[in-house]
C-alpha cells in the first residue's frame, strides 16, 4: 500500500471512525482511516451491537445523562449523516407498582408527548402471544437503526469529501519514539508512516495499541450475551421491553438471507471478561448461555434449537481500580503522546457527541494543512453485516 497523504490519521473504521472521519473532513482536515475488512472481522465492535436507537427509558434511572443524550445525539447522528431518523414504535411491560416510576422517567426525560398508553386490545395486537392481562402497556419512541448503512452513507461522504480509507490486512501498531515530534509512527502492513495527529477508535481494539504505549488506562470489556431466534417475529412492535421480567426483544425484518427475519433476545445476564482479551477468547461462559436460554419466554422456547448465542460488547475504562461513567465518551491525550488521542464513544449513538469533542480537541491543535489526499482503497459497500444477519450464523456461534 501506497503511504496515504494526510493530517489525522484514525485507527479504526467502525461508527466512531467513520463519524469522525465525516466531521473532520468537513472541517478541511484530510483524514485517513485504518480499517479492518467487514468481511473478514465479524467480532468487529460496530458490527456486533444491537442497533437499536433507544429514547433512553431503560437508563434514565441509574444514568441520566447517559439516557438524554442517546435520545439527543441518536437522531442527531442520523440527520448528520443524511439518513432518515428510524420511526418504529416500542412496547414497555409494567406492573401496576412500576407505572408512577415509570411516568416520572418519561417527564424528566422530555418525551412526553412521544409516549403512549395503550389499550388492551392494541397491546394483544402488537404482542399477540406476549400478551398478559394485568399489566400496563407503553408505546415508546424505541426503534431499530441500520447501523451498516449509517456506515455505509458516512464513508461515502467522506470520500467525497476528501477523506482516505485504507483497507488493511492485520491491525495497525503503533512505534512510539520518545523525545521526537511526531512522538510515534504507525505501522500498517509492513510500512511505517507519520502523521501530525493519531486517533485511536478501535474500540476493543485499542487495548493492544494501549499496551504498546505503556502506562495509559485500562479498558474494560463488559459482554451482553444475546440469542439470535431465526424465523418469523412473534410481535408487530420493533421492540418489547418487559420490565417485569426484565428481558428486551427486537424483531429483525427479513434480509439477505433470511427470509422471514429473525428476533434477539437479550435479558439481565451480563458478564465482565478479561481487560487484555483478545476477541477469539471473547466466548460466552457456558453458564451465561444457560441462564439467557432459561429467561426465553414461552412463546419462544419452540424456537431454541434453532437459536445461536453471540454477544454485544459494552467498553469502559478503568482508572485507579474506579470504572468511569459510560455517560460521556471517553476523549483524552495519551500520556506521553500529546498527539495521540484516545477516544471511546461508550455507546454508538454518541458516536457523534465524542467526534464534536474529538474535533473541539483538534481544532484547539491545530489547522488543517493543505496537502494531496491518496486516492483511498476500493471497499465493497455491501460487506458490511450486522451480527443479527445470515452471515454470521455460518461464521461464529459465541
Amino acid at each position: 500500500m501506497a503511504a496515504p497523504k494526510g493530517d489525522i490519521a484514525i485507527i479504526g473504521g467502525g461508527i466512531l471512525g467513520v463519524v469522525l472521519a465525516h466531521e473532520a473532513a468537513a472541517a478541511g482536515f484530510k483524514p485517513v482511516v485504518f480499517r479492518l475488512s467487514d468481511e473478514e472481522v465479524p467480532f468487529a465492535d460496530s458490527l456486533r451491537n444491537q442497533s437499536w436507537l433507544q429514547s433512553g427509558l431503560r437508563y434514565v434511572r441509574h444514568n441520566a445523562p447517559l439516557a438524554q443524550r442517546m435520545w439527543a445525539f441518536g437522531r442527531r447522528l442520523h440527520e448528520a449523516l443524511g439518513v432518515p431518523v428510524p420511526s418504529g414504535r416500542g412496547v414497555f411491560k409494567l406492573q401496576s407498582k412500576d407505572v408512577p416510576i415509570f411516568l416520572e422517567d418519561v417527564r424528566n426525560l422530555g418525551v412526553t408527548t412521544d409516549v403512549k398508553e395503550l389499550t388492551a386490545e392494541e397491546a394483544d395486537r402488537l404482542l399477540g402471544r406476549h400478551y398478559e392481562s394485568g399489566h400496563h402497556y407503553y408505546s415508546t419512541p424505541e426503534s431499530p437503526f441500520d447501523e451498516a448503512k449509517l456506515i455505509r452513507q458516512g464513508r461515502e461522504q467522506a470520500e467525497r469529501r476528501n477523506a482516505v480509507f485504507c483497507e488493511i490486512a492485520k491491525p495497525a501498531e503503533i512505534i512510539p519514539l520518545a523525545g521526537q515530534s511526531p512522538s510515534h509512527r504507525i505501522r500498517v502492513d509492513g510500512k511505517e508512516m507519520e502523521f501530525g495527529t493519531t486517533i485511536l477508535a478501535a474500540g476493543a481494539g485499542n487495548i493492544p495499541l494501549l499496551e504498546t504505549l505503556g502506562g495509559q488506562v485500562r479498558i474494560k470489556i463488559v459482554q451482553t450475551p444475546l440469542l439470535v431466534l431465526p424465523g418469523a417475529p412473534t410481535i408487530e412492535t420493533a421492540i418489547f421491553i418487559d420490565r417485569s421480567s426484565k428481558f428486551s426483544l427486537v424483531a429483525h425484518p427479513p434480509g439477505r438471507g433470511r427470509s422471514d427475519g429473525c428476533m434477539v433476545f437479550a435479558a439481565e445476564v451480563n458478564e465482565p471478561i478479561g481487560l487484555h482479551c483478545l476477541p477469539s477468547g471473547r466466548k460466552v461462559h457456558p453458564d451465561k448461555r444457560a441462564a439467557l436460554r432459561a429467561a426465553v419466554p414461552d412463546p419462544l422456547k419452540s424456537r431454541l434449537a434453532q437459536s445461536r448465542v453471540t454477544a454485544g460488547w459494552e467498553l469502559s475504562v478503568v482508572r485507579d481500580e474506579a470504572e468511569l461513567h459510560t455517560a460521556e465518551p471517553f476523549i483524552e491525550s495519551a500520556q506521553g503522546h500529546d498527539d495521540i488521542v484516545i477516544a471511546m464513544p461508550g455507546r454508538a449513538t454518541l458516536a457523534l457527541y465524542a467526534a464534536e469533542r474529538i474535533m473541539a480537541k483538534l481544532r484547539r491543535r491545530k489547522s488543517p494543512k493543505d496537502e494531496d489526499s491518496a486516492v483511498s482503497s476500493s471497499w465493497n459497500p455491501m460487506s458490511i453485516r450486522m451480527h443479527h444477519e445470515d452471515y454470521y450464523d455460518h461464521r461464529l456461534d459465541d
